[in-house]
């Protein structure tokens, strides 16, 4: 992958990255903000808002850069950061249709926990044709990630998507459930061994895919005989899973 696909890649796999925490895109030549992200930079500074439209940025004290009509990854590299340091962003308000105003916003960057793409867990009852209303699990997973930079280092806390659906199964069996759903729609993938390890909370161990390279066949199994959840389970897809969802 390029520099810039690798480090897309790495935020996408630990849910965090260094920045000012706003979600961008492309308009008329500008980038506009989409949405702010909750306890990052710009939410706790409160004067960016959804609409605004960025055209300068500017790294602490040093000269603005002018990014209108720059490729809206260009502007996103100028904007992320070493965490802690200064970032000055001229900015035109959503509100100005004229779009005569410029403001300056400095914000110092940081951390931003991207939560909205972690596994999510919640309770759904439903009546059948018997007319028992029964509970039922649902987990949603957007991608299989996994900090694989601390994961690496040993760390007994780096964050995986295989930990927070064990840690789901764990609360919600807490409740009388007559079974799990695992929404994997529109999952784009990600860590194939966190796919492999999930697919081990549900069976007891033996081989679970098989992947095939130049020099031959390599199994991947599932080597934990341990089972976090071993009641009716239903799995959902849709044409944008990955075939890690497979």
């Amino acid at each position: 992958m390029s520099p810039s696909s690798t480090e897309d890649f790495d935020i996408g796999m630990k849910l965090s990255l260094v920045g000012i925490g706003a979600l961008l895109s492309s308009d008329d030549g500008a980038a506009k903000i989409e949405r702010i992200i909750p306890g990052g930079p710009a939410d706790r500074d409160g004067r960016l808002k959804a609409g605004d439209k960025i055209i300068a940025v500017a790294q602490g004290e040093k000269p603005s850069v002018d990014v209108m009509h720059f490729p809206l990854y260009r502007t996103v590299r100028l904007i992320r950061g070493e965490k802690g340091t200064p970032v000055v962003l001229t900015s035109i308000p959503g509100s100005d249709i004229s779009g005569s105003v410029t403001v300056p916003i400095r914000l110092i960057r940081d951390e931003v926990k991207l939560e909205e793409q972690a596994a999510k867990g919640r309770i759904e009852r439903a009546k059948g044709d018997d007319g028992v209303t029964r509970a039922f699990g649902i987990i949603t997973l957007p991608a299989f990630y996994v900090d694989m930079k601390s994961k690496l280092k040993d760390r007994e806390e780096f964050r995986s998507s295989c930990r927070d659906v064990a840690q789901l199964l764990r609360d919600m069996q807490t409740n009388d459930l007559a079974g799990i759903v695992l929404d994997l729609r529109n999952n784009g993938g990600g860590s194939l061994t966190e796919a492999v390890e999930m697919t081990g909370l549900f069976l007891k161990s033996g081989p679970v895919v098989q992947v095939k390279e130049a020099h031959g066949v390599q199994v991947l199994p599932d080597s934990d005989p341990g089972i976090t959840y071993a009641g009716p389970l239903a799995v959902l897809e849709n044409r944008q899973s990955a075939s890690a969802s497979e």
